[in-house]
């Protein structure tokens, strides 16, 4: 019986921690992480002091030589004790005091990528290449010291990748309180949200083991020889309330039985000061009836070794004298732990019928374990997959050996009672018990993961085909994330990008500040919206945005970086500028000759010159000449607008080149004579496919140009030349030339050499756009070559007739 006592004894002791725990979430519930770590570690060694009672039990059953069935029951209920904790989901591990592995679960081989073989036997501190928040000798001294140590630890996973744990050791003890082993309990705490569950899970687990807990759990303060709680059961073992040990802490004294009362109380005076005692005894209930209570107390010291509390347990013993009660009573608390855990946990038989259904897998089906228990549990699964399923695990079955896993966790597709179907993740193990198989299903509901994971795969996708460039970057301006778009924009690639300063790769010097402000802002919780901005490209080109910014924040609500939308409005900006030089310009050139209209109609009206007939003729002329510069710019606009809208039809024909320039310089030539200016005309011809109007209209508007600034007594050179494909044109003066950051923009509307020209020399600033749209319509190509000081030379190409 000293392994019963044992494990009782170190239950108390666990026990006690509990209600020390629940007394600091009480005062400090806002302390989540160290509650969080606590409470891991106190349901690990639940299921480590699960392992040392069915380690005793076996002990006790090779004692009873004559309960032979009874070791066979108990040495299979330990197989599946010990296949259950391998198969948990949580990490458990534990090593030497030299710091040599000597126990790693599937959940540690699922978190470090390390398979069972490969861990046992290695030195962890090499294994897993930890980094600790202080010196390691500090912790193994704190260690040695207090008895446990708890902290944040980073890991090197195999490839490479780190992994930042929440880490709990725990300093295990042999029979002789020396310390035997290391208990190390590593969380992966990237995954907040589920860190959290994991905590309101372990809350509620302990306020069902502390409050419906079957024995009697108590703590009295020693030094103030006060009883700080008693559990529930004490009312249902003893027939007392609970308030009259508060008043009177030793009232359950008057319940044991005469015979005993003096034993016990010898017991208790003998080691009550050592803060430990062990005693069976009988009590008298209210009622009459009798009952057996097996009572044990534990030290509770602090880390000064001072005793300041005892902690104790009273079980009713009655019902399990016989080693088969004390079977049943291990099995029911096993039966308990299986019942609350997450995972839902099927067992069941040679024929696939249902034996057992705990609450996780009612609450992930959807069905009560009444309703299901001696189903098949064909009835958790679609109809599609049934045959496959019992096929796989009638292969299983068939395997050799009375206990072992199938394998690691795989998906499959479950069935709820609703009819809907749901992505799992299930293992299966087999244990033959008296020459029958049971099978564990151990299952996790993955939906809320899948559906966590497909969102966020969309969203990626969306992010990446976006049209806009999208970024992330920290609060620093580093950047995180690059999409395809952003790459486009501003001509860095992901790799190019990613890692650098936003403010050195693609924000203009003269823009430092305005950046900083908008990271100021964004960590402040306020968000940008349409921010209009300059950034600039890989050459160094300036690109005008409209920026919209938002916070990014982690799980826990904290700002950590900024999302950035930038969509490039340079064309927009582009457009507005030539808007507002259009207007300008038109309303300048549209304002100018109708003052000069108004003038010489106003003066000619007032009678001012009534009697100077030539007065009255240079006012009518200057009205005229004005009249017809207006005419000629409200013609060119229309012009354009029709070329560039698609309604101005070009019906192409044969066009003899070399006729088409006589009748345009034909059509000039009264004015090259007042400018002194003469024309040199090809010697030789070809054909096109155009406009004859068109054409006409691309000749002229470039012979004008070349007199108005061909200087007097020059030559107007015009050459036509057939080419591989079409026929070009060039019309060469005299003139002063064009600047080279001018060739390109001459041909958009308005856009002169010099602003004065369109006073001093005429013309409508449209010309050269309308000649390029005529050409770009019948799908040549237009273009300048000018020296300054020497003259310019303008080109164009026409396709030649179909054949």
């Amino acid at each position: 019986m000293n392994g019963i006592s044992d494990w009782d004894k170190s239950q108390a002791q666990l026990i006690a921690e509990l209600e020390e725990l629940r007394r600091e979430m009480a005062t400090d519930i806002t302390d989540r992480k160290q509650t969080e770590a606590r409470l891991q570690q106190t349901n690990l060694e639940l299921e480590t002091l699960v392992k040392e009672r069915t380690a005793q039990l076996s002990a006790l059953t090779d004692r009873l030589q004559q309960e032979l069935t009874e070791r066979q029951k108990t040495e299979q209920l330990l197989q599946q004790q010990a296949q259950l904790l391998d198969l948990a989901h949580d990490p458990i591990l534990t090593r030497d005091l030299q710091g040599r592995i000597t126990f790693w679960n599937r959940g540690a081989e699922r978190m470090y990528g390390i398979s069972k073989s490969e861990a046992i036997g290695q030195l962890s501190y090499e294994l897993l290449s930890p980094q600790f928040p202080q010196p390691r000798a500090e912790i193994e001294a704190e260690l040695l010291a207090v008895g446990y140590w708890e902290g944040e630890i980073t890991h090197t996973l195999p490839h490479g990748q780190p992994l930042i744990v929440a880490s709990r050791w725990v300093l295990q003890y042999d029979e002789f309180q020396k310390p035997r082993q290391v208990l190390e309990i590593n969380n992966n705490i990237t995954l907040r949200q589920q860190a959290s569950a994991d905590l309101r899970e372990s809350e509620s687990r302990f306020r069902q083991l502390a409050e419906n807990i079957r024995d009697v759990f108590w703590s009295a303060d020693v030094i103030h020889n006060q009883l700080i709680y008693i559990s529930p059961a004490y009312e249902k073992i003893w027939g007392r309330r609970c308030e009259t040990l508060y008043q009177n802490p030793n009232d359950w004294l008057n319940a044991i039985h005469p015979e005993d009362r003096p034993r016990v109380e010898q017991g208790m005076s003998q080691k009550y000061l050592n803060g430990e005692y062990d005693q069976e005894y009988r009590i008298l209930l209210p009622d009459g009836s009798l009952r057996w209570i097996h009572s044990r107390a534990f030290p509770i010291r602090d880390q000064a070794g001072k005793l300041v509390t005892v902690a104790g347990l009273a079980m009713d013993i009655t019902d399990r004298k016989t080693t088969q009660r004390s079977l049943q009573a291990s099995q029911a608390r096993l039966a308990g732990l299986v019942e609350i855990a997450r995972d839902g946990i099927i067992s069941v038989d040679g024929n696939q019928r249902i034996t057992l259904f705990n609450q996780g897998a009612e609450r992930i089906f959807g069905y009560r374990a009444g309703e299901v228990l001696g189903q098949p549990l064909d009835l958790l699964m679609p109809s599609r997959f049934v045959r496959s399923h019992r096929l796989e695990v009638e292969n299983f079955g068939k395997t050799s050996g009375r206990a072992q896993s199938m394998g690691e966790r795989t998906e499959i597709t479950a069935l709820r009672s609703d009819g809907t179907e749901f992505p799992a993740e299930a293992s299966i193990s087999k244990l033959e018990v008296d020459g029958e198989q049971i099978f564990t299903v151990i299952l996790r509901d993955i939906s809320d993961r899948k559906r966590t994971e497909a969102a966020l795969s969309q969203l990626a996708a969306i992010v990446e085909d976006s049209e806009d460039a999208i970024f992330s970057k920290t609060l620093d301006g580093t950047v995180v994330s690059w999409n395809a778009s952003a790459q486009k924009l501003f001509g860095y690639s992901a790799a190019e990008a990613i890692g650098q300063s936003i403010l050195t790769l693609i924000v203009p010097s003269d823009r430092q500040s305005e950046e900083r402000t908008l990271l100021e802002k964004i960590a402040q919780g306020e968000s940008v919206q349409q921010y209009e901005t300059v950034r600039l490209g890989k050459n160094e080109t300036p690109i005008h945005l409209a920026l919209t910014i938002s916070p990014v924040k982690d799980g826990r609500g904290k700002i950590i970086g900024t999302s950035t939308i930038a969509r490039d409005i340079s064309d927009r900006h582009q457009i507005e500028r030539m808007k507002n030089e259009f207007i300008s310009i038109v309303s300048h050139e549209i304002r100018t000759p109708l003052t000069s209209i108004r003038g010489a109609i106003g003066l000619l009206a007032s009678g001012m010159y009534q009697n100077k007939p030539e007065r009255v003729q240079r006012m009518l002329q200057i009205a005229l000449t004005d009249s017809d510069r207006l005419v000629r710019l409200v013609n060119d606009i229309l012009d354009l607008e029709r070329l560039e809208s698609g309604r101005l039809e070009l019906v192409k024909e044969r066009c003899d080149a070399a006729n088409a320039i006589a009748q345009a310089v034909e059509g000039l030539q009264a004015i090259a004579d007042k400018e002194e200016v003469r024309f040199s005309l090809p010697s030789n011809t070809a054909t096109v496919w155009a406009s004859p109007d068109a054409l006409q209209q691309i000749l002229t508007n470039l012979l004008s140009n070349a007199i108005k600034f061909s200087p007097p007594q020059s030559i107007i050179t015009l050459t036509v030349q057939s080419q591989w494909q079409g026929v070009l044109f060039a019309i060469r003066d005299s003139g002063r030339g064009i600047p080279p950051d001018k060739l390109e923009i001459i041909f958009n509307p308005f856009q002169q050499v010099d602003a004065s020209d369109s006073r001093q020399k005429g013309g409508t600033g449209l010309g050269l756009t309308i000649c390029k749209r005529i050409v770009h319509q019948h799908g040549g190509r237009i273009w300048v070559e000018s020296t300054l000081g020497e003259g310019s030379t303008f080109y164009f190409t026409l396709d030649d007739p179909p054949s």
